[in-house]
């Protein structure tokens, strides 16, 4: 309890001087030659007099091959809402998503890049947290029942820790929303690097705060037969169903992904995409699961192979959902759907905890 009371204490009371502390890419026509240009100089250097930039100068601008790529031109007409220009938050979100995508060229990715992306990162998060989360059953079932208790508050401070940064470097901070504006430079410039780094902590301190739930669950929903290694198993099905999708979106035409959308995309783009390589994820992980399950004479483990394909396909429909939407605005940013959840959750308790 003192940890998390901690840990809340340190986000409310993360207070930093107001200045534009969000790095762009540089650009000659600034009035700051320096290295360390801000993104509000850039936006004052390309502004037209009435407070917005021009796509056309923002593309122009954009450093690196990342210029070249047809999406760019989509996404930033997304990200305008088809104004043909960017106000000071659009320019805003545009650097931070400049910021997050791989360096040096920054390319933005087509909706079947951004999917199987997203899907690679999901897999990643569930194969990390199972991990953890087994490595911390496996150590407290050594250490004693104490270890049991202390478990779920070590993992939400870590989580909490790896977090923070993560959002203060998205496109749209959720935890501390005021720092999309003003915020400690060291949190909202990271890397692409720095941010996966943090994803892989953040994903293992959830697995650490969740490890406790797996006895509960080998009780009542889990295999007998699973021996304590039930997070393992989950990982090996997370394995699965990743490979599902991803053979699933590699077979879909572009028609039912990125190209020839009717008057609403959205709608369509939900309804194909998502749905699908949801389902093709799902029908493998079932499939493959009770196949190993016949083999092995487990006959008993087919209610939980079910149970979790099941849950599984509706956690990758969300995502795949989240991910489409995202894309559809303009905001295809690494790690964001696969993290959503937990910020949001992270979010919710930071509003509802009493300022110190």
């Amino acid at each position: 309890q003192n940890q998390i009371s901690c840990t809340a204490f340190l986000i409310q009371a993360s207070m930093v001087h107001k200045q534009h502390a969000l790095l762009s890419w540089h650009h000659h026509d600034a009035e700051h030659h320096g290295k360390d240009q801000t993104a509000r100089q850039l936006f004052e250097a390309l502004e037209d007099g009435s407070g917005f930039v021009a796509l056309l100068e923002v593309a122009r601008s954009w450093p690196g091959a990342g210029r070249d790529s047809p999406e760019l031109e989509r996404l930033l007409q997304r990200l305008a809402c088809g104004e043909g220009k960017l106000a000071w938050r659009q320019f805003r979100s545009a650097v931070r998503l400049w910021r997050s995508l791989p360096a040096p060229d920054h390319p933005p990715p087509s909706l079947r890049e951004y999917l199987l992306q997203t899907k690679a990162e999901t897999w990643t998060a569930i194969v990390t947290s199972m991990a953890a989360a087994e490595a911390a059953s496996l150590a407290a079932a050594a250490a004693g029942e104490v270890a049991w208790a202390q478990l779920f508050p070590l993992g939400a401070v870590g989580t909490a820790l790896a977090l923070l940064p993560l959002d203060s470097s998205s496109m749209h901070p959720s935890i501390k929303a005021d720092w999309a504006d003003y915020g400690p430079s060291a949190l909202v410039n990271l890397g692409p690097g720095s941010r996966q780094a943090l994803f892989l902590a953040a994903s293992a301190a959830i697995g650490v705060m969740l490890a406790p739930a797996a006895p509960v669950l080998a009780a009542t929903v889990g295999d007998p037969k699973s021996r304590g290694y039930g997070p393992l198993a989950v990982a090996a099905l997370a394995t699965g169903h990743f490979l599902g999708q991803a053979a699933t979106l590699s077979v879909l035409p572009d028609t039912c992904v990125e190209g020839c959308k009717p008057a609403n995309p959205r709608k369509a783009s939900r309804s194909s995409s998502a749905v699908l390589t949801a389902l093709g994820g799902g029908v493998l992980t079932a499939a493959l699961g009770l196949a190993v399950a016949r083999s092995s004479d487990r006959s008993g483990a087919t209610r939980t192979i079910l149970f979790s394909s099941g849950l599984l396909t509706m956690h990758a429909w969300a995502i795949a959902v989240l991910a489409v939407a995202q894309h559809d605005r303009g905001e295809p940013e690494p790690l964001q759907p696969a993290l959503s959840p937990a910020l949001q959750l992270l979010a919710f308790v930071q509003r509802i905890m009493p300022a110190p």
